[in-house]
């Protein structure tokens, strides 16, 4: 790398960096840990919380900012800046809900918090991304709309008929 340059490098996580045991494979996190060394801003954007991306960030030793909640919630963790954070206008979620129940059937709801995850059913598992440095709380819909939400993912039970029009 030249003198005084900065280079960025944006780095998704599921799909594109992790294998598919879901973990940064030693090699990469060696590569990595040499292009911060020759100053390279490694950032990661994921969909996934930012407490779970923060796993990421400490295997490898990086202070860059990071993107979670697919942009919602941009954090400089490491900085004197403040996080930057959108929430999800809560009336609006409710009415998402209100018409979709009208032409899928639900299996479940997952909620992510800045603190924690929530989900409705007991039934179903919680997806493998979001365990990771979780706080995993089940809790009733009402309480969820006390909190600003983040992020949320619809499970359905069928869905051969999401589509179909």
């Amino acid at each position: 790398m030249e003198k005084n340059n900065k280079y960025l490098l944006v780095c998704d996580l599921d799909g594109t960096l992790l294998n598919d045991n879901r973990k940064i494979p030693k090699t990469t996190i060696s590569y990595f840990k040499k292009l911060d060394k020759e100053g390279f801003n490694i950032v990661f954007a994921s969909g996934r919380p930012k407490n779970n991306i923060l796993f990421f960030y400490k295997k490898i030793g990086l202070k860059t900012p990071l993107i979670a909640s697919n942009g919602l919630y941009i954090s400089f963790f490491n900085n004197k800046k403040k996080d930057i954070k959108f929430f999800f206008n809560n009336k609006n979620i409710k009415n998402i809900l209100k018409t979709i129940k009208k032409e899928i059937k639900i299996k479940n709801i997952f909620f992510a918090t800045e603190e924690c995850i929530f989900y409705i059913s007991k039934k179903s598992t919680i997806p493998e991304f979001w365990k990771l440095n979780m706080k995993n709380k089940f809790c009733s819909i009402k309480n969820v709309f006390k909190k600003n939400i983040l992020n949320f993912v619809f499970e359905v039970e069928d869905k051969k008929n999401i589509n179909k029009e």
